[in-house]
C-alpha cells in the first residue's frame, strides 16, 4: 500500500501506519482477528468519506462527476485479506471469456478476441442471415450491485454463509459522507473507490453469473432474436441491480446483412448502429486503409505528456529516465497485439527527440 494514499475520515494514511507499525501494528493484526473470527466492525471504523471529482472542465450533470470512496486504512487492509483470500478460487469460477484481472490470464486476450471477432463480421458475405454484435455498455459498473444478488451468487458459487457474511458484512456497513470538489486539486495523489479496487474480484464473480445470460442471446441479426436480447438485459437488470445505458452500446453488422433487418435490430434493442465499433480495453477493434488515421492517438497522447513535461526543469539524465520509464512504454500494449504504422512510430521519435534537445516549438509533429 503506497504510503502516500489518499487517507480516510480519520484523516490517517498509509504512511502513519508504516511508520507507526512497532506501536499500532498489534492493534491492527487483533483488528482483523476479531473481524475473522466474529465478523463486527467497531462503530464508526467504515465511514467513507465520498468524494465527486468533475470528470469534465464544467459539469453540469451528475454524471460528469466521478464519485471516489475514501476509506480508513483498517478497512483497506481487511478487504486485502478478503481478496487475497478469494483470489486462488478466481481462476476455477471465472469462465475463460473473462481473461481481465484475473491471476494467469492475458488482459490482451479479450482484447484480440474482440477484434478478430469484428474482423470476421466485415469479411463475412456468403451466409443468407447476418450476425450482429452487440457492445453493451454497462452504467457505473462497479457501483451498482443489489446486496441480495451478491450475497445468492456467492453462495451459488459454494462459499459458505460464514464467508458470504465477512464480505457482506464489510461492504453494507460502509457510512458515506459528501465533500463536493468543485475543481481539479491536487489535494488528493490517488483516490481510491472501494468497490472498484478492494471488492474488484467480487463484482468479477457476480458478472460471471449474470452476464452468462447474454452469451445465449442473440447471434443473428434478426428481430426475433433482438427480441429476446432485449429481454434477458432486463432480466439482468431487474436481478442485479445493474442499466444498461443503450445511450453508449452501439451494435455492429456482418456485411451481408440487408438494411431492413438493420433496421429492426437497432428499433428492438434501442441502440445506434455503430459503422466504426470504437475501441475495446483500449485497442482499436477494427483497423482499415486508414491505419495512420487509426493510431495517431498513440502520438497524440505522447505529444501532450511530453508538452507538461517540458517546462520542468530536469537535467539530461532526468530527461532520459522520464523518456524511458514514461514514454517509450506507452505504445507497448498496443505493440503487443497490433502493428503500428512506421508513420505514427515516426512521429512518436520525433516528438521525444524534440523533447530531448529542449525545442519545445517542435513537440507538435
Amino acid at each position: 500500500m503506497h504510503p502516500e494514499k489518499s487517507p480516510g475520515k480519520d484523516g490517517l494514511n498509509p504512511a502513519f501506519f508504516q511508520a507507526y507499525w512497532c506501536i499500532v501494528g498489534t492493534d491492527v493484526v487483533r483488528f482483523c482477528q476479531h473481524f475473522m473470527s466474529t465478523g463486527e466492525l467497531p462503530n464508526g471504523v467504515n465511514q467513507t468519506l465520498a468524494c465527486l471529482i468533475p470528470k469534465v472542465k464544467a459539469p453540469q450533470a451528475m454524471t460528469d462527476l466521478r464519485p471516489i470512496s475514501l476509506c480508513n486504512v483498517l478497512i483497506r487492509i481487511l478487504s486485502e485479506v478478503l481478496e487475497n483470500r478469494l483470489k486462488p478460487c478466481l481462476k476455477s469460477l471465472i469462465s475463460d471469456r473473462q481473461s481481465a484481472f484475473i491471476e494467469g490470464r492475458l488482459l490482451n486476450d479479450n482484447a484480440l478476441v474482440a477484434f478478430e471477432v469484428n474482423h470476421y463480421m466485415r469479411r463475412l458475405t456468403q451466409r443468407t442471415k447476418g450476425i450482429t454484435g452487440f457492445k453493451m455498455d454497462i452504467s457505473k459498473a462497479y457501483d451498482n450491485l443489489e446486496w441480495n444478488f451478491t450475497q445468492n451468487v456467492m453462495l451459488k458459487f459454494g462459499f459458505s454463509k460464514l464467508w458470504n457474511s465477512r464480505v457482506t458484512g464489510s461492504i453494507q456497513s460502509h457510512i458515506a459522507s459528501f465533500a463536493m470538489v468543485i475543481s481539479l486539486v491536487i489535494l488528493l495523489r490517488t483516490g481510491e473507490s472501494v468497490k472498484v479496487t478492494q471488492y474488484l474480484h467480487i463484482y468479477i464473480l457476480c458478472a460471471q453469473r449474470g452476464l452468462a445470460l447474454l452469451f445465449d442471446g442473440m447471434k443473428r441479426a434478426t428481430k426475433t432474436e433482438a427480441n429476446i436480447m432485449k429481454r434477458i438485459g432486463c432480466r439482468y437488470e431487474s436481478i442485479s441491480g445493474q442499466m444498461i445505458n443503450y445511450d453508449k452500446s452501439s451494435v455492429t453488422f456482418s456485411s451481408n446483412t440487408t438494411a431492413d433487418n438493420r433496421k429492426e435490430v437497432c428499433e428492438q434493442l434501442g441502440v445506434n448502429e455503430a459503422q466504426n465499433p470504437g475501441r475495446y480495453l483500449g485497442m482499436p477493434m477494427y483497423v482499415g486503409r486508414r491505419k495512420v488515421a487509426t493510431f495517431s492517438f498513440l502520438s497524440d497522447k505522447i505529444s501532450k505528456k511530453l508538452q507538461v513535461w517540458q517546462n520542468q526543469t530536469l537535467s539530461k539524465a532526468g530527461n532520459v529516465t522520464l523518456l524511458k520509464t514514461a514514454a517509450e512504454v506507452v505504445p507497448n500494449f498496443w505493440m503487443s497485439m497490433l502493428l503500428i504504422p512506421l508513420e505514427v512510430c515516426d512521429r512518436i521519435e520525433k516528438s521525444m527527440k524534440a523533447f530531448w534537445c529542449g525545442d519545445g516549438s517542435s513537440v507538435r509533429v
